[in-house]
């Protein structure tokens, strides 16, 4: 799957239901006692909105959704719509017809690349700013936390417990950032690379790379396995035992 102009996202775009008529005024403060205007929808009609998740436009005579995504909205600003705040949209994942679900899975993988995409070249700009240096070649000593998390076991009084490991999220609502933190616990490392990875490693050489190269220590990031435990993914346990 390929969005690259709006034929590509109003094909794409999952069907919601249709609007018949749309009140005026779309995208201005309303007067007081100003009289509603209704008007029949037609394609002239280029409104969008967006939730904290979705984004909706309408189309014809149709309301469509995709992922809250910044290339769908610059799209539709190309394409001379006009975004209202707020906006209702009639969408539930959950409650969604089968067919729907699975084209909605398929338009949020796509939109899971593009937001790694924009994190990352986010990350680096930044790291460029905070002067965090490179170690390409080391972090074969590493094991990055994919996005989805890793499974995690470890046994505690002989019983076995189970655990997800989450990528550290960079960005922080209050407007910290985490990029360049690390720490280090029984010889165990965690730590967030200048493009925004999340890595964990037991090499001296990286840590020294991380003390050597502009990255802080955070005392209160918490570090995988430096109390024991182990990867359940196959490919992940092997890899980490043979670091």
């Amino acid at each position: 799957m390929k969005i690259a102009d709006f034929r590509e996202l109003d094909k794409e775009a999952i069907p919601i239901g249709h609007v018949t008529t749309i009140v005026r005024p779309l995208y201005q403060k309303k007067k007081p006692n100003q009289p509603r205007e209704e008007i029949a929808c037609k394609e002239v009609v280029k409104i969008y909105g967006t939730t904290k998740y979705y984004m909706a436009f309408i189309s014809g005579s149709v309301m469509k959704v995709v992922p809250k995504l910044t290339i769908f909205e610059d799209i539709l600003k190309n394409e001379g719509y006009k975004k209202v705040d707020p906006i209702n949209i009639p969408f539930s994942v959950e409650r969604a017809p089968l067919d729907v679900r699975r084209s909605w899975r398929q338009l949020v993988h796509y939109a899971e690349k593009e937001w790694q995409v924009q994190l990352r070249e986010k990350c680096l700009d930044l790291a460029g700013r905070l002067e965090l240096s490179s170690f390409e070649a080391d972090l074969k000593y590493c094991i990055a936390i994919p996005p989805q998390g890793a499974n995690v076991e470890k046994k505690n009084h002989n019983q076995e417990e189970y655990e997800t490991i989450r990528p550290i999220t960079v960005f922080l609502k209050d407007g910290r950032n985490l990029l360049g933190r690390y720490n280090i616990e029984n010889g165990i490392c965690i730590f967030v690379y200048r493009d925004g990875t999340t890595y964990l490693t037991k090499s001296k050489v990286v840590q020294e790379n991380l003390k050597n190269g502009g990255y802080i220590r955070d005392f209160e990031m918490d570090v995988p396995f430096s109390d024991g435990g182990e990867f359940m993914n196959p490919s992940m346990k092997y890899r980490w035992e043979n670091l």
